[in-house]
């Protein structure tokens, strides 16, 4: 399978990670997003403190929001042509995704995802 030019990696990243600026757009609002990645982060936080206590709903609840990430994240992979998680492990980078959860529980779930690969994928500085 062929691999998309840079052109084409780098609009795909910027239309990915752009959702999450759209402005005034609530999360059904924002390109047609659907899936987990509307839930609240406040969602994914109890999610994560209930499977935490071994139950079962909320083991099923974290397991479907990491699923939702997975996908998205690949989508971005395959898109761009390139590893967006930069040889992070995608465990380490769902607790990123969590801690950012617990400190912004307003955010949706694609916001947090989106926030974190945007620090993973930051310009290096010379």
């Amino acid at each position: 399978m062929r691999r998309l030019s840079i052109g084409a990696s780098g609009t795909a990243l910027a239309i990915g990670l752009a959702w999450s600026q759209a402005i005034g757009a609530g999360p059904g609002e924002a390109g047609g997003l659907i899936g987990v990645g509307v839930k609240s982060c406040e969602d994914f936080s109890q999610a994560e403190v209930s499977a935490g206590r071994g139950d079962d709903l909320g083991v099923l609840a974290l397991r479907r929001q990491e699923d939702w990430a997975a996908g998205f994240v690949s989508g971005l992979n395959f898109a761009g042509g390139r590893d967006f998680l930069r040889h992070v492990p995608f465990a380490g980078f769902m607790r990123r995704v969590a801690q950012h959860c617990a400190d912004h529980p307003r955010d949706d779930v694609f916001t947090a995802v989106n926030t974190v690969l945007k620090q993973l994928n930051a310009p290096e500085k010379e």
